[in-house]
């Protein structure tokens, strides 16, 4: 028998949970920036041609249209996430594992980069790698170090 002036403690859902969602996330914002830099592309008088993830790797080749797309694409889901903080248990978990998995993605997304030169289906591995790689690290980042550790007494 349990004293009836004990705490309740809330479990902590499954890491499993955010993985999945760190990595629908991270697919996410991989479409969104690689249609942002399409449409910039479309506008731009260029001979050369390509879609570039990760602005650092964009900035170490001199492609700087494609940095800039990425940087606003990525700094603007990080400062959505940012604004929309509350003191609410899930909005904090989702909102730390979004600005996890953003900056997860600004350093994994080299994978794909790396590939520029590589056919199509070996592009599309690459994609499909860092988009996971991303969620992954984003998840397990959020997890342990994120404002999901909330522990309240009832």
């Amino acid at each position: 028998m349990q004293p009836s002036n004990t705490q309740s403690v809330k479990k902590r859902e499954p890491l499993s949970w955010d993985v999945v969602a760190g990595i629908g996330y991270s697919f996410f914002l991989m479409v969104v920036a690689s249609v942002a830099q399409l449409v910039v592309e479309l506008f731009l008088p260029k001979t050369s041609f390509g879609v570039f993830l990760s602005p650092i790797y964009a900035l170490t080749t001199h492609r700087y249209v494609q940095a800039i797309v990425d940087v606003v694409v990525y700094l603007s889901a990080y400062a959505y996430n940012l604004r929309e903080r509350s003191s609410a248990e899930k909005e904090a978990r989702i909102s730390s594992l979004s600005a996890y998995c953003t900056l997860s993605l600004v350093f994994l997304a080299i994978l794909f980069d790396f590939t520029s030169v590589y056919p199509v289906q070996t592009r599309i591995g690459a994609f499909l790698l860092s988009g996971v790689l991303s969620g992954i690290t984003g998840a397990t980042l959020s997890w342990l170090l994120g404002r999901n550790f909330v522990e309240r007494k009832l």
